[in-house]
């Protein structure tokens, strides 16, 4: 048996020196463990955590980390077939029926039907499913979307019905072979990139009047939907629908009987309880006070409803007593999880304690990284529990039908998003939503001895290699953080905020990003801290914080950023450098004598010569600059409303040299960023993206266009500003949906006869893909142009 870094394992007969090793790492503290270890390269770009924070945090985080997309299907994780424009490309052989594509049973529908309460939502889009024969319903998850679209078709006359496989989206009916005369398709995944747009309904509509069917298509409110008019789903009312839901279960032959001993009086039909007595029993049942709790939840799933209509029948038919229509509560859930903890080792394993939590980071992901992380956590609460001897780990433990029946979780099929493409995947979930964040907290603060296993796991979790992993530590850190916020901060985040290891202060601004979008409001003091703190790591977390927390005080954030900026020395005056002194003070800025990138990095004050890679506006500069530079620019891509384009126009133009290079590196920078799948050639610049979503006369659009307008008559910048519009009209020749936007941008860019004339040259000159003469679409921008021009003449 070996230890998992290839040493020997200690055993209890084994030397007592492995015995006194493995004692002293029991006692010791994450910082201290991770003191030696060597530092890793350059953390990625702050674009990029904020990618990854969110496509994989967690849908309880306010459903959505950042504006514009919010986070993906499935608390995040990123699920399905990539869709661009007309074109589908499928994590599947084409051929192959997509997962999850198949017929309803009718049963289903027909025990829906008994007991369904139509809204006005409801009447609203049934109209228009018979004006349109297709429907976009859009609410919360656990709203009851999925009901409301089974009786919608039904309502219509579907007699056979259809789910579609999410992964394909709407526009794989155009392809569907089976005969329906209703289709439904479920939680379509959507992004910035890949929208849910108006030509996709257009298609399936023609299909639809050929097959004389229906469709309904149902998304959460976080979906990116482009010129469709989707009808908003509200959560349905907890009564109302727990009474439609409960009556027919009270009027079901099997479920009928006399009430007399529960005082509902009146007599059994052969058919079941009459009218006048089922109501009596309804009214009885709602005005139990295990009922009254439950229903003060007024954000139950339409599903925990449903569940607990059947217990109040069961209830009323005397097989439930009334503490057990109690355990629907929270209080019944705190027990239930503050039980699973205290369990003695012989009823509930350790190793089985420790899957609760990982699941309990992993809720809603697959369920292969639940188990490995839970063997990971099971391995640090042993060095705690037994320091002086290792009992190993069984290779065959518990069956996951077993864990699964012990978190009371559901096992479910989805399509997961790799590097590789989607591929099937088994995923896990707590039934009860509010379970993980209940679980980690008791941990936290109701068992101090966990704290240090726990500790070590997250430190271990935020230099994994899978991004899902990473992430879901961080929104662990915040969601201890509410509950126990100083001591949080202390024996985790302000630790990793100083490491060498820039994976760990990665983790910290994550966390604290996360934190603060809950709400928390000392967060914004502890980024103000780190941001003035002499170590130049804590004042690098410090500005990824405020990068990824600035959505939440985009003012405030901004005001720091600035405050920061001012504090950093600005070794020379942005000047054009030749290509040679570009690449030898590039050549000149590598690894320092301790391995962190010493030189000019993280860890070090030396500024350095910066090459874009493109020949123009090279500047020598201190290295903390690129960091603000970084941090503004997710805030100018991010952040709703015009606030950040119209501070970074008045840095642009400000006396100080510093501020001026932190908005043009923000600009300039920015705007190379692709959308997601960034390698699609199809690919939007996400900066252009940005202007095509806002409405044409709106603020954004005139800040925007105003601090392009300030970086290109910049003497020193207007040359990289130019090789970057020319960079999105070469795009535009290839993606020609563009090329609007970008026209109505330039247009507006030309205010005044000196900036027309710049953009004239600029496209009259550009060489094209291969160097040869303009491309077609540089000519009709250029008469776009002139027309504007003459029309303001």
């Amino acid at each position: 048996m070996t230890a998992g870094d290839g040493q020997p394992a200690g055993r209890p007969d084994g030397p007592a020196e492995q015995r006194a090793d493995r004692a002293r790492e029991a006692r010791a503290t994450p910082g201290e463990e991770a003191a030696g270890q060597p530092a890793d390269a350059a953390p990625a770009p702050a674009w990029a955590a904020a990618r990854e924070l969110r496509n994989y945090a967690p849908g309880t985080f306010g459903g959505g980390f950042v504006a514009g997309d919010a986070l993906g299907v499935s608390g995040g994780r990123v699920t399905g077939d990539v869709v661009l424009g007309d074109k589908i490309y499928l994590g599947a052989d084409a051929g192959e029926r997509l997962q999850g594509s198949g017929e309803v049973p009718p049963a289903d529908l027909a025990d829906l039907a008994g007991g369904y309460h139509e809204s006005a939502a409801f009447r609203r889009a049934l109209a228009e499913l018979r004006r349109e024969r297709v429907v976009v319903l859009r609410g919360e998850h656990g709203s009851g979307r999925r009901a409301a679209a089974l009786m919608l078709l039904r309502r219509v006359g579907a007699g056979r019905v259809r789910q579609l496989a999410p992964d394909a989206g709407p526009v794989a009916l155009v392809n569907e072979s089976a005969a329906a005369d209703g289709y439904l398709l479920c939680d379509l995944p959507t992004t910035r990139s890949n929208p849910l747009a108006q030509h996709h309904l257009l298609r399936c509509r023609e299909r639809l009047r050929r097959l004389d069917a229906h469709l309904v298509v149902t998304v959460e409110n976080s979906a990116v939907l482009r010129e469709v008019a989707a009808v908003p789903w509200p959560r349905p009312d907890a009564r109302a629908l727990l009474v439609a839901r409960l009556r027919p279960l009270l009027a079901a032959k099997d479920g009928a009987a006399p009430d007399g001993a529960n005082g509902a009086g009146g007599t059994a039909g052969e058919g079941g309880v009459d009218r006048a007595a089922g109501e009596a029993a309804v009214t009885r049942l709602l005005e139990l006070p295990q009922t009254r709790a439950f229903l003060a939840v007024a954000t139950r799933p339409a599903g925990q409803l449903a569940a607990f209509a059947a217990e109040l029948a069961r209830h009323h038919r005397g097989e439930v007593a009334l503490d057990e229509l109690a355990g629907f509560g929270q209080e019944a859930l705190r027990d239930q999880v503050g039980g699973w903890l205290a369990e003695p080792g012989e009823q509930l394993p350790l190793r089985d304690k420790a899957f609760l939590l990982a699941l309990a980071l992993g809720d809603r992901g697959p369920y292969s990284t639940a188990a490995r992380l839970g063997d990971r956590l099971y391995r640090q609460m042993n060095v705690v529990e037994s320091p002086e001897e290792d009992p190993g780990l069984s290779i065959f433990g518990t069956s996951l039908a077993r864990r699964l029946e012990l978190a009371h979780a559901t096992r479910y099929e989805e399509n997961e998003q790799t590097r590789w493409g989607p591929v099937p995947q088994t995923m896990v979930r707590f039934q009860d939503p509010r379970t993980p964040a209940l679980l980690l907290r008791e941990a936290w603060t109701g068992h101090p001895a966990a704290r240090v296993p726990l500790a070590r796991w997250l430190t271990e979790l935020g230099r994994d290699a899978d991004p899902f992993v990473r992430t879901r530590a961080a929104a662990v850190v915040a969601t201890l953080a509410q509950e126990d916020f100083a001591s949080v901060m202390h024996e985790l985040v302000l630790g990793w905020a100083a490491h060498r290891d820039s994976r760990l202060r990665v983790l910290a601004a994550n966390a604290l990003a996360l934190t603060a979008h809950e709400g928390t409001r000392p967060v914004g003091r502890v980024l103000r801290d780190l941001g003035l703190d002499a170590d130049q790591r804590r004042r690098w977390t410090a500005v990824r914080g405020y990068a990824l927390a600035g959505a939440v005080d985009p003012g405030e954030a901004l005001d720091s950023l600035e405050e920061l900026a001012l504090l950093v020395p600005l070794d020379t005056t942005p000047a054009y450098v030749s290509e040679a002194t570009a690449a030898a003070g590039d050549a000149a800025d590598g690894p320092g004598p301790d391995g962190d990138d010493a030189g000019a990095g993280p860890g070090s004050d030396r500024p350095r010569a910066t090459s874009d890679g493109d020949g123009a506006f090279r500047t020598v500069r201190h290295p903390e600059l690129d960091h603000l530079a970084e941090a503004v620019g997710v805030l100018l891509l991010w952040v709703p409303g015009p606030v950040v384009p119209r501070r970074l126009a008045h840095w642009a133009e400000r006396d100080s040299d510093v501020l001026r290079v932190v908005a043009w590196l923000a600009l300039l920078n920015t705007a190379r960023l692709r959308e997601e799948p960034e390698n699609d050639p199809a690919s939007w610049p996400e900066l252009l993206r940005r202007y095509a979503d806002e409405p044409t006369d709106g603020p954004v659009r005139v800040e925007l266009a105003t601090l392009w307008r300030c970086v290109l008559r910049q003497r020193r910048a207007t040359e990289l500003a130019q090789l970057r519009l020319r960079e999105w009209v070469l795009l535009a020749e290839l993606v020609p949906d563009l090329e609007p936007t970008l026209g109505e941008l330039l247009t507006r860019l030309a205010a005044g006869a000196a900036d027309h004339d710049r953009l004239s040259y600029l496209l009259r000159t550009m060489p094209g893909e291969d160097g040869g003469p303009p491309p077609p679409v540089a000519a009709r921008l250029l008469g776009r142009l002139a027309g504007a021009a003459a029309a303001r003449d």
